[in-house]
């Protein structure tokens, strides 16, 4: 049977999700480009960690 999630857990999974693939793959996308710059990256890391704290927020919540 499937377990049943609440919208907040899929929302907070799904944030959770694109904060890690932004880290993984931002930089490595910036380096084969040739447009790879320490403070673009940097804000994207910072951004990509908010991303991944409010999803662990709300994964963590019952209901939205």
């Amino acid at each position: 049977m499937a377990d049943h999630r609440e919208r907040s857990q899929l929302l907070g999974d799904f944030l959770r999700e694109i904060a890690m693939l932004v880290v993984v793959f931002y930089p490595l996308d910036a380096y084969w480009q040739g447009k790879f710059d320490w403070t673009s990256v940097l804000w994207v890391l910072f951004i990509a960690g908010i991303f991944l704290y409010w999803g662990m927020i709300l994964e963590g919540r019952d209901d939205l």
